[in-house]
């Protein structure tokens, strides 16, 4: 069940791998479901990842259940 609604979140998109303009094409698809931006999308300071990961604050943990349910092959940490 969704209690927040994606226009109500704001999210910071990194891209931690080597495929050019993911961090863009990640950013841009959650426009697409209303999702607001923290940041413009960017690169991690670290490379290598392999599985998608949402960071988030204890704060923020009903929110990141919506930003979740849009990206579900996530991990969340």
């Amino acid at each position: 069940m969704i209690t927040v609604q994606p226009g109500d979140i704001k999210v910071t998109v990194l891209n931690a791998t080597s495929i050019t303009g993911l961090a863009r094409k990640a950013s841009d698809a959650l426009a697409d479901v209303g999702f607001g931006f923290a940041a413009p999308p960017g690169n991690a300071a670290t490379s290598g990842a392999t599985k998608t990961i949402i960071e988030y604050p204890a704060s923020q943990a009903e929110a990141v259940k919506t930003l979740a349910a849009s990206i579900p092959f996530a991990t969340l940490q």
